[in-house]
């Protein structure tokens, strides 16, 4: 019971302290808005995921995504503003 409690109270203390970026990257991943992810640097989007998956917010899919979503994710790497983005984030790891 201990443990249930101590979680319950840390995950209403993470919610309480949710910043608005936390909001944002939460509600991208709820609609798989590829386009405002990668607006966000990847560390402060691993970081939100982190409390929403501590608070189970978020879980890990536990079956392939659905064909509707799959060509969702396949038409975003194909798209101009994927390819912009990995040329950029290309120039910076050689500088």
């Amino acid at each position: 019971m201990i443990q249930t409690d101590e979680k319950s109270h840390t995950c209403e203390k993470i919610i309480e302290n949710l910043t608005s970026l936390d909001y944002i990257v939460l509600a991208a991943m709820h609609y798989t808005d590829l386009k405002t992810m990668i607006k966000v640097s990847p560390v402060e989007l691993v970081v939100s995921c982190e409390k929403f998956f501590d608070c189970n917010l978020m879980k890990k899919m536990d079956k392939p995504p659905p064909l509707k979503l799959q060509t969702k994710i396949q038409n975003w790497l194909n798209s101009v503003e994927y390819s912009q983005y990995t040329k950029n984030i290309r120039r910076k790891r050689k500088n």
